[in-house]
């Protein structure tokens, strides 16, 4: 009769409760069907039930109806570890300030909120650690910073979802005492039934998606709540704990070493992808069936048919396609020449060089501001990304056309100038960036941002909930990218931009193979001490050098630049209208058929060849094989191919092979094959074999391989894409793919051609990354950041 006479604040009648809804308002999944229940104005609520009864299904609705008159303690904090407890505590206030208080609090605390917080966390026994990162936090003084969040709200009503979960009972009951004093209102989901029914005045309690108990605490007792945990002290042996089966040991498991190497390919795949990806994997690639066991095994869905089918197809289609490629060695004598540029290598001549370091810090500026500028333009392309088509279809064409070829465009505009190379650069790394950080920024978890007061602006949460959760990763990934950036630098000196590219492709086209060692060296020296020389507290050195060094910067004449932009990249019978014309036009485009089958079947090629090497390469630089010496050598010799680009890789087998598709497929093979290789290798590091014994051949083909190829082949997908657009940009090196076609335009100034070849080259760049995300496992755990 006492909670009928206060004032109602929520009710359900008959209602049902869940999650999503369809386009009709439906409920894609119901959790609580038909629930009537009332919350009135004083109430002090225990909710208790099983895990998964709808606790937290229930205080979502009340906390969506109740709007910003409840202040939120969600079950698991909902914390950001990067920020300090201060700036945590203060998040339950972000509606109260505007967007510019918000941020210079970030960068300076403002004096009231500061003392506000102070005060409260100093009741909570959170004194003197108001600087100290979340992440640096125990569990239970996490707890009470999400408690001091709540309380800092200043609501009447709190809501909790088992806020004392993480805290011993005596710290239960002081917290709860907080609480008292600040809400009149609350509903607290709980575990503890004795809590339940000493400190609150009602008892709502759920057990299978029903509410069962809906009464005062004073008139129940503990009995009436075992009820709603049947299972809490079932015996040992019981029907419910025997039904759920345990999973096998290692030995148990169908790839025990006596199985043979054929059924490897399959199975041990889908052994893999159990072991990696648990119990609930593991029952789904129960259902599939043995290969042994029928004839028809291919055709079945499993992660390891799959991953077997798509690697069968790859190589069977290449094998198929390989005589149509012209792999001949058009050299009398390769390894004289293999020779001589291995006895430059040798022995470098360091004291021929001319000012290697000009080079070499020309190399750097065009690197770290074409990174900079890319990170300008792509960042708040980034934040429109996955809310614009535009934007997304805009990123997809600007990062589909190599640098390579940018440069060449902005060539004929701002010529041999620093403008040109960082023009070339930041463009297609603008649309690298807007995708690669919408991404991370997607996958940063949801919780701190569903925890925050409503009405937070979208700047303040974005500042606060989203960006310091992925920063580590965005700040990991601009790193490599300017990694990324050194290496296209270096190629941009191919086409005439001073860089350390120009002095390199210079000695080795000129045959002064020991200056030209020197060269690579330096270049391998300045990737190796990137970690040192590239450190965050040298960035503005870096910059404002760079800056220096890139200048005097060109001068533009506009009319000029809107004449190649609108009048000279164009087919004249099309801005003339003449339909007919640009027909004949487009007739007249040299072996544009064979060009575009010549690109994409040296890209096929290469990502087999790549699979291939890296198959054959991950194991030299793997803990789980060889000995520290050998390892030492087969990461070194991976570090070496995947930082050598492959343009350059192609330039030295062409002087050894000759002018055929066999340079350039061994570059891409090498290049991508040795940074997969790499990747796995690293990711097979932190795997614990499970089956001692083995030899070295068994380890690889029935324990680790089953276990990283998902990965792998994923790595390869992504990496198709980009094999893809150095296939193209080869044919400057007099490969007949299109980036020969495209080179050969822009010397003979037809612009209108090249132009169209870079458009077609961007569609079949999007095409293939289209095809090869449909294509992707989705379980695999490696990622490689470049690669996108």
């Amino acid at each position: 009769m006492e909670s009928e006479q206060r004032r109602p604040l929520v009710a359900f009648a008959a209602e049902d409760l869940g999650h999503g809804r369809d386009r009709h308002g439906r409920l894609d999944s119901v959790v609580l069907p038909r629930l009537t229940l009332a919350l009135h104005e004083g109430e002090r609520v225990a909710l208790l039930g099983q895990s998964g009864s709808g606790k937290s299904t229930l205080l979502a609705e009340l906390r969506e109806r109740l709007g910003r008159r409840a202040a939120w303690c969600p079950q698991h904090h909902g914390l950001v570890p990067a920020l300090a407890v201060y700036h945590n505590v203060y998040m339950g206030r972000l509606p109260e300030h505007s967007a510019l208080a918000n941020l210079w609090n970030l960068v300076r605390p403002l004096r009231q909120p500061w003392r506000e917080v102070e005060a409260l966390c100093e009741q909570l026994g959170l004194a003197g650690l108001l600087r100290r990162p979340v992440g640096r936090l125990s569990g239970g003084q996490r707890q009470r910073v999400a408690i001091a969040r709540a309380l800092y709200q200043g609501r009447a009503l709190f809501l909790g979802d088992e806020p004392v979960a993480s805290v011993d009972p005596h710290q239960a009951l002081r917290l709860l005492a907080l609480i008292d004093a600040r809400h009149t209102t609350q509903v607290v989901a709980l575990h503890q039934r004795e809590l339940a029914l000493t400190h609150f005045d009602r008892v709502w309690g759920l057990r299978d998606g029903r509410l069962v108990i809906d009464a005062p605490s004073r008139d129940l007792r503990l009995a009436d709540l075992d009820a709603l945990y049947p299972d809490a002290d079932a015996p040992a042996g019981s029907p419910r704990e025997a039904a759920t089966p345990a999973m096998p040991g290692p030995e148990a498991l169908p790839c025990a070493r006596g199985r043979p190497a054929s059924s490897a390919v399959v199975s041990d795949l889908q052994v893999g992808a159990a072991l990696r990806a648990g119990p609930a994997m593991s029952e789904a690639l129960s259902r599939h069936p043995h290969p042994g066991h029928g004839r028809h095994w291919w055709r079945g869905d499993s992660t390891g048919l799959k991953l077997a089918r798509h690697t069968l197809a790859l190589v069977a289609l290449a094998v198929l396609l390989m005589p149509f490629a012209d792999l001949a060695i058009h050299t009398r004598e390769p390894w004289t020449e293999l020779g001589r540029m291995a006895l430059g290598m040798a022995w470098p001549a360091w004291g021929s060089l001319e000012s290697p370091l000009t080079a070499i810090g020309l190399t750097v500026a065009v690197a770290i501001w074409g990174t900079l500028a890319g990170v300008v333009l792509g960042f708040p392309l980034a934040l429109l990304f996955a809310r614009s088509r535009l934007v997304r279809a805009g990123c997809a064409f600007v990062r589909a056309i190599h640098e390579l070829f940018w440069a060449l465009l902005f060539l004929q505009v701002f010529g041999l100038s620093a403008l040109t190379a960082l023009a070339a650069l930041a463009i297609p790394y603008a649309g690298i960036f807007a995708k690669v950080y919408a991404e991370i920024l997607e996958q940063a978890p949801r919780a701190p941002r569903d925890a925050l007061p409503p009405g937070s602006g979208r700047l303040s949460r974005f500042v606060y909930a989203e960006l310091p959760l992925a920063w580590a990763q965005l700040v990991a990934y601009t790193r490599y990218r300017f990694e990324c950036a050194l290496r296209a630098s270096v190629l941009l000196g191919f086409v005439g931009l001073p860089t350390l590219g120009f002095h390199l492709e210079t000695a080795f086209r000129e045959g002064r193979y020991h200056e030209a060692g020197a060269l690579l060296w330096l270049f391998y020296l300045l990737i190796a001490s990137l970690p040192w020389w590239g450190h965050r507290r040298l960035v503005p050195v870096l910059l404002v050098g760079g800056a220096w060094l890139l200048g005097p910067w060109p001068s533009v004449d506009g009319a000029l630049l809107w004449r190649f932009v609108s009048e000279d990249i164009w087919p004249p019978a099309l801005l003339a209208g003449d339909w007919a014309g640009l027909t004949a036009w487009l007739s007249r485009i040299p072996a544009l058929g064979p060009a575009i089958g010549n690109t994409l079947l040296l890209g096929l090629l290469g990502t087999v060849g790549a699979l291939a090497v890296a198959l054959l390469l991950w194991p030299l630089a793997s803990r789980h094989f060889g000995n520290r010496a050998s390892r030492l050598a087969g990461r070194g010799l991976l570090v070496a191919l995947r930082s050598t680009p492959e343009l350059m890789l192609a330039f030295l087998f062409l002087l050894l092979l000759g002018p055929s598709l066999l340079p350039a497929w061994l570059a891409l093979a090498l290049h991508n094959g040795a940074l997969i290789a790499f990747l796995v290798a690293r990711h097979a590091d932190a795997l614990a074999p499970g089956m001692p014994g083995l030899p070295a051949s068994g380890r690889y083909a029935y324990e680790l391989l089953p276990r990283l190829y998902p990965g792998m082949l994923a790595l390869l997908y992504y990496r198709a894409e980009v094999i893809l657009r150095e296939t193209a940009i080869l044919g400057m090196l007099g490969v007949a793919t299109l980036g020969f076609y495209i080179e050969e335009g822009f010397d003979y100034l037809l612009f209108d051609v090249a132009f169209f070849l870079l458009l077609v080259t961007a569609a079949l760049n999007i095409a293939v990354d289209a095809l090869s995300r449909r294509l992707r496992p989705r379980e695999a755990p490696i990622e490689d950041p470049c690669s996108r």
